[in-house]
């Protein structure tokens, strides 16, 4: 199935991505937040195994059913959803653990988006870390390399973000997906 009203705005761990989404979100846009910090979060309160440190795999399968789940979730809504990752970005979890992931791929292509995916590249002046994030801006990127990969193999358009203001990012963002999108 596509959903051409899918967008996904994916890159390298701490390349702004979650910025443009809380930006759009305060512009009235439909939203949809990457799963990896909340299920982090929820598994941390219960003490559960669905963090990398402790299971990876069940990390990467937590992950890639919330995608899935929000991907079905947003249904016909009118206009864009900007989605902060899609179902594919769990193929790179997956690779950043050394993890077999066929059924990853069948779900990438099973539960497909708008063909234009919108790339946050790497940025060492933006780029930190936090109590989630541990990951080093080297090993972000080498991620971010992953994902644009990725895409390019399932057959989409990646179209690079400006290293710019956010607001700017979303300026181009917005003028980069079709009239009728925006209405």
């Amino acid at each position: 199935m596509i959903k051409e009203n899918c967008i996904i705005v994916t890159g390298a761990p701490g390349s702004g991505k979650s910025t443009i989404l809380r930006l759009l979100r305060g512009k009235g846009y439909s939203c949809v937040d990457e799963p990896a910090r909340q299920i982090i979060s929820e598994q941390r309160a219960i003490q559960g195994f669905g963090v990398s440190q402790k299971d990876p795999s069940l990390f990467v399968e937590l992950m890639l059913s919330r995608a899935i789940l929000r991907y079905q979730d947003i249904g016909d809504t009118p206009g864009p959803v900007f989605f902060d990752r899609g179902v594919a970005d769990n193929i790179a979890y997956a690779r950043l653990y050394d993890l077999p992931f066929e059924h990853g791929w069948a779900a990438a292509e099973l539960y497909r988006s708008n063909t234009k995916v919108f790339f946050a590249p790497n940025w060492r002046e933006i780029y930190a870390t936090d109590e989630e994030r541990t990951m080093t801006f080297e090993a972000s990127a080498a991620m971010g390399e992953s994902l644009r990969g990725i895409y390019l193999k399932l057959g989409y358009e990646v179209v690079d973000l400006p290293l710019s203001t956010p607001e700017d990012r979303i300026k181009f963002l917005i003028d980069n997906l079709s009239p009728s999108m925006i209405g």
